[in-house]
Formats: C-alpha cells, sequence, structure tokens
C-alpha cells in the first residue's frame, strides 16, 4: 500500500509539518526540528485563532442565514454560496463544522477548568 502524504505545512516560528498515513501508522515529519512544548503551544493556540476567525467569518457570511426575511432566498441559493465559498477557499462546509464544533469543546474545558481553579 502506498503511504498517503500531506503537503507541508507551515506553522510558523520557522517550523513546518507534513503527515504521512501507512497503513495504521501516522507519522509526523517536523522541518528544520521538531519544536519545543512552548513553541508548539505557542503555534497550536495561533492556529485555534485563525480557525476561529474563520468559523466567526463563516457564519457571518456563508450559510443558512437564519431569521428575519426568507422572501428571495432558497436553498439553492445558499447551496451556491457554499459551494462558491469552498471553491474560493478550498475548505468544506463540513470542516467548518467540525472546526466550530471542536472550538465549543475547548470554550467547555476552559471553562470547566476555570470553575475548578476557583474552588481550590
Amino acid at each position: 500500500m502506498t503511504p498517503l502524504r500531506s503537503d507541508w505545512h507551515r506553522l510558523g516560528a520557522g517550523l513546518a509539518v507534513r503527515f504521512a498515513l501507512a497503513g495504521e501508522r501516522f507519522d509526523a515529519q517536523w522541518r528544520p526540528r521538531l519544536p519545543t512544548r512552548r513553541e508548539f503551544e505557542r503555534v497550536a493556540a495561533a492556529k485555534v485563532g485563525e480557525q476561529a476567525e474563520f468559523v466567526a467569518w463563516w457564519d457571518g457570511n456563508i450559510g443558512a442565514h437564519h431569521g428575519g426575511s426568507r422572501r428571495g432566498s432558497s436553498a439553492q441559493t445558499v447551496a451556491l454560496e457554499m459551494e462558491s465559498a469552498e471553491s474560493a477557499t478550498g475548505i468544506s462546509h463540513q470542516q467548518v463544522s467540525r472546526w466550530r464544533a471542536r472550538l465549543k469543546d475547548a470554550e467547555r474545558r476552559a471553562a470547566a477548568r476555570a470553575a475548578r481553579e476557583a474552588h481550590r
């Protein structure tokens, strides 16, 4: 079986990563080196922030536009907007949905952590 490889992803701080899946083994190849914990946390926080900004943009500009007048809008129009956005960004609405769910989970975990800290 030929392993699946991603393109290189630039992560900031001069770091890049490429992922590979061969059988049941998942590998990450880092350049120029494996990041320190501090670098990894900083880069991960920046990526989550970018995802949060993108989800907010998507929710504000693309989708069902719930509420308000439904005259002149249809599911077909929304589907065309979504297809156009997916083509322009290269990000599917399913991926946006996954990011939205993860962001909500992270907010819940942070709130629970803060509540535990407050009771100490």
